[in-house]
């Protein structure tokens, strides 16, 4: 049985000692090296030259998109042929491509890049996305206090604190603020939205002083225990749930 290294160059120094280098700290010596990318000849160079284990000195050398290379891991498993990638931190193939093969022509580095930025914004606690009703971005990239529109948020919670439901709290709105198209819905979902409380979550990480409270903790809680109170009630299923609403109590 003999192993087989699949690589850009064998005149290239650099790589092959990388090789050398990665199968020395896994106690395994290279019978072959080759340079190959049609598949077929490489599954024929396996046959051939009885090859029980294939180390690549990068993802590419096998497949430059990641549905290939996927097929190809998969049909080389499937003949007992184990790969190992010539990476200390990703010898797993499948763990290497997917930081470095393009996808439907999709550059995974482009890709971490905003992941990375997206992320830096987040632990920022600036924006990112929709902002929710009673904010506004400032030039810098955070959340402010909207002045037109919180005024109604402190205004919804005050109401709803007083036994308003929110169907009447919608209607009073529409009165009042029409430059907004106000629902039962709409109502329920500011009652539910923790971020006026200070709370910014991105990614199942809270953010905390990343913007102004509207609301205190007490009047929130105090808001949520009734709405959770009233979708204990039982109704019976029936094919409309979650499609229509009741216009008096947003349900």
């Amino acid at each position: 049985m003999s192993n087989l290294a699949l690589v850009y160059d064998q005149k290239d120094n650099d790589e092959i000692n990388k090789l050398n280098e990665f199968c020395r700290y896994e106690n395994i010596s290279i019978d072959y090296y080759l340079v190959e990318k049609k598949f077929q000849k490489i599954m024929d160079f396996i046959v051939r030259n009885n090859v029980s284990k294939i180390f690549l000195s990068d993802a590419k050398v096998l497949d430059d998109d990641l549905y290939n290379f996927t097929e190809k891991i998969i049909s080389l498993h499937k003949i007992n042929i184990p790969v190992l990638c010539a990476s200390y931190n990703f010898p797993d193939p499948f763990q290497l491509a997917i930081r470095t093969l393009s996808y439907n022509g999709k550059d995974p580095q482009r890709i971490n890049k905003i992941k990375d930025s997206v992320n830096k914004k987040a632990s920022r606690g600036q924006v990112l996305g929709k902002i929710p009703y009673g904010y506004k971005k400032t030039q810098s990239g955070f959340f402010q206090e909207n002045i037109d529109q919180s005024k109604n948020v402190k205004k919804i919670f005050d109401l709803y604190n007083n036994n308003f439901n929110l169907s009447e709290i919608s209607k009073e709105l529409s009165i009042t603020s029409f430059d907004e198209n106000w629902s039962p819905q709409k109502i329920k979902h500011i009652l539910q939205n923790d971020f006026y409380i200070g709370v910014y979550r991105r990614y199942s990480v809270v953010i905390p002083n990343s913007h102004i409270a509207l609301i205190t903790k007490t009047d929130f809680d105090l808001a949520n225990k009734r709405l959770k109170n009233n979708n204990k009630r039982i109704y019976s299923k029936n094919f409309w749930n979650g499609i229509i609403y009741c216009g008096n109590c947003g349900e």
